[in-house]
């Protein structure tokens, strides 16, 4: 009865206040508007032996827009169009490394889906070289993240393992997480060359973390703080083809992780002694990340590759390499 009330009241409630947030105000779309695909993929691999297990995909469709306040005589700017929206749509999912078994697997990562909306702003300044993310993610863990049915589908249509386990998956909680990032520069070389260091905080009842790190790039740069991917804040006609290469580490401070330890209140009492996840004893509660890879942006298109490799999450397993390729087109 819980967990309907969740899918059927809840969720839709936060829904439509997200999108009431979205359109109050009297403000208007404004182009230009971006729209952009990201996929994760363990079997993307830069040393050419890909995984299926662990982190194994995500996907995520974002789109970015501009907004002017609406006044009777004409579209007034809201600041200085330092600001961008975004809402976007996301699903991520763990298998163990063996998943042509129903069995549990225990020391490995448990199965566990995860399925979420997000609405933030991006704050942009030239002038202090700094960019400030926010945003409210609202979804769900577990099976009404539809993880599973993913996984079998995309793998029918390549012929490949059926996964057998989904049914041991970690149980429903209501996700509700809020995201704050900002990114400073530190360093910059003629559009060739910068260094930017990144702050990232997550809070909410399936992650809580911290982030540290800091972003080189080198090549054919636009600027970070007043461009972002194809749009250009401030002057339309100031944004150029670009192409560089960048690397980003990072250290994490993990405080919980729903998609190991199972959600935080709403799921947490229907354990039982058979159910596997990951206990808080063995989560290791510092994490090292890189990713590295290439960005191309011309005219109305852009694309990115990259590599992730992280360190274990926790004690009995191993660390992890995922790929991810991005496309973004300007509407």
């Amino acid at each position: 009865m819980k967990n309907n009330f969740t899918i059927k009241v809840v969720l839709p409630g936060l829904f439509y206040l997200f999108m009431t947030t979205v359109t109050a105000q009297n403000l208007k779309v404004v182009s230009p508007q971006l729209l952009e695909l990201s996929i994760d993929e363990d079997y993307l691999n830069y040393r050419g032996s890909g995984t299926d297990r662990y982190y194994t995909a995500g996907i995520e469709l974002t789109y970015y827009f501009k907004k002017r306040k609406i006044t009777q005589q004409h579209l007034e700017p809201v600041g200085e169009l330092s600001k961008l929206h975004f809402i976007s749509l996301k699903q991520t999912m763990n298998t163990p490394s063996i998943i042509s078994t129903n069995r549990v697997q225990k020391g490995d990562y448990p199965y566990a889906g995860v399925l979420y909306g997000t609405y933030g702003t991006i704050h942009f300044s030239e002038v202090s070289r700094t960019r400030f993310t926010k945003a409210l993610s609202v979804g769900t863990l577990g099976p009404k993240a539809f993880a599973g049915e993913t996984q079998a589908f995309v793998h029918g249509l390549i012929n490949y393992t059926k996964p057998e386990g989904w049914d041991t998956q970690i149980k429903r909680e209501l996700m509700l997480n809020f995201k704050a990032r900002f990114d400073k520069g530190l360093v910059s070389f003629t559009n060739k060359f910068d260094v930017i260091t990144t702050t990232e905080l997550n809070v909410g009842t399936v992650y809580d973390n911290a982030s540290v790190g800091f972003m080189v790039r080198f090549g054919k740069l636009n600027s970070y703080f007043s461009n972002f991917n194809l749009i250009t804040l401030g002057d339309e006609n100031t944004h150029k083809q670009s192409l560089y290469i960048f690397v980003n580490p990072s250290i994490t401070v993990v405080g919980y992780n729903g998609s190991l330890q199972g959600g935080l209140s709403e799921g947490r009492l229907e354990y039982t002694k058979d159910d596997y996840i990951v206990s808080s004893d063995d989560i290791n509660r510092l994490l090292s990340k890189v990713i590295f890879g290439v960005n191309f942006e011309s005219g109305k298109f852009s694309a990115s590759i990259s590599q992730v490799i992280q360190s274990a999450e926790f004690a009995t397993v191993q660390h992890h390499e995922y790929g991810n390729i991005s496309i973004a087109f300007l509407l």
